[in-house]
């Protein structure tokens, strides 16, 4: 009978144990708080974005030994004064704590923002109630917004990480080695330039703050001509008066969210070569190469094949009084989309359809052999609505004269079925 009470007392004491093992239901406050502070120590600094990096960017970067590891695209002379389109400058690991906050903007469902994201804060001033700040941030994730959705307001602790330039684009980082054999040029690109902060190390430095609400992001809507005069642009040439105030200026204007209204799909992809915009091919069913976007990269959709070089590609958007008569009268902008974006094998829309294009805009300038001029401005839509409800996104909204909207649709090719 002793044995029976032991026995029974023993069963009792571990259910009461493992009934005390049970873990606690998740609660939504210990998932995304309201108050940040919590995270930060006295003596810790939260930076406005622009201040960040006015702060900690230098121009030449502190990172590296001697210029022999840049890139050979990094430099670029400009009277004498030396610009890098690339650079790294490492963040203090130890003392007080450096913080920025911002609000996620991109998503990477739509396949244009792979592994990476962009924030946005919004600083008020008695003169621009709104005044929009970003910045971009790489970080190495697959399905980044299911972690960050869209509309989440972040922390970051950015002690011990990077802040570096990738082809004149500002971005929070960590120094990488790109090896680019194999790229186009690659024996111009190989070097250290900004890479991707792991994932284990990001999310032990970022905090959520609040829930994630889609409708507070903000975004300039701009013309087309008001993008082009962010510079001082010499009405008789495409070229800016001064190559490092327009430098500079695309370091600011980088990554903002913007809508660029009344434009249309002109067609064309942009070269290095006169006459430097060229008409894009038409599909045609059946035929194995040209305008085939599998075997084609000058394919009239949004970014055809780049025979396996990896990069975006871009078709161009105009307003709609271009002038086609002079390439120095032009007004146009690229559309960047990535050769793995959902969306990236769409005919372009036909000119007649005229609207609005939203995305994140880009002043990309990775080759200072040529001069900074209106050509690198460039928006990426982060996803296009195509009824299947596979983006939340309508980054593309273009209608005809009539009010007909312009509907996407694949091109098909039949032979890959093959």
């Amino acid at each position: 009978m002793k044995k029976i009470n032991i026995f029974i007392t023993w069963i009792a004491l571990s259910a009461i144990v493992l009934s005390s093992c049970v873990p606690s239901e998740p609660k939504i406050e210990n998932l995304f708080t309201e108050d940040y502070t919590q995270f930060m120590q006295p003596g810790d600094s939260l930076y406005h974005l622009h201040d960040f990096i006015s702060t900690f960017m230098t121009e030449r970067g502190n990172f590296y030994k001697d210029e022999a590891t840049y890139p050979t695209r990094a430099l670029k002379i400009i009277g004498g004064d030396s610009m890098f389109v690339y650079s790294l400058d490492t963040l203090p690991s130890d003392g007080p704590g450096i913080f920025i906050k911002g609000r996620v903007v991109t998503d990477d469902y739509g396949g244009n923002f792979y592994k990476s994201m962009v924030i946005q804060e919004i600083v008020s001033k008695e003169d621009n109630p709104h005044q929009q700040q970003a910045i971009r941030i790489s970080v190495d994730m697959g399905s980044l917004n299911g972690l960050y959705a869209l509309g989440q307001e972040i922390l970051i602790r950015c002690n011990g990480l990077c802040l570096g330039r990738y082809a004149n684009q500002p971005q929070l980082c960590v120094p990488s080695y790109n090896n680019k054999v194999y790229a186009q040029h690659g024996e111009e690109k190989s070097g250290w330039v900004p890479g991707r902060i792991p994932a284990a190390r990001f999310n032990s430095v970022c905090h959520k703050i609040g829930l994630p609400n889609p409708r507070v992001i903000q975004r300039d809507h701009l013309t087309l001509e008001q993008i082009i005069h962010f510079g001082e642009l010499d009405p008789s040439n495409w070229n800016y008066k001064d190559q490092k105030a327009v430098m500079r200026l695309g370091r600011y204007a980088d990554a903002l969210l913007v809508t660029i209204q009344n434009v249309h799909c002109t067609k064309e992809y942009s070269g290095t070569k006169a006459p430097y915009l060229f008409k894009s091919n038409e599909y045609v069913p059946g035929n194995d190469s040209i305008g085939n976007p599998l075997r084609d990269p000058y394919a009239a959709v949004f970014a055809p094949t780049t025979e396996n070089q990896n990069y975006p590609q871009g078709r161009m958007f105009a307003s709609e009084d271009d002038d086609l008569t002079s390439l120095a009268t032009r007004r146009v902008i690229t559309v960047s989309t990535s050769e793995y974006a959902k969306y990236a094998l769409y005919k372009l829309p036909d000119e007649w359809f005229v609207g609005d294009v939203t995305g994140i805009l880009s002043f990309y300038y990775d080759n200072p052999k040529y001069d900074a001029n209106a050509f690198k401005w460039s928006i990426t839509p982060r996803g296009i609505y195509t009824g299947d409800n596979f983006s939340v996104m309508d980054d593309i909204d273009l209608y005809s004269e009539y009010g007909l909207k312009w509907v996407p649709e694949e091109v098909w090719d039949s032979s890959s079925d093959e």
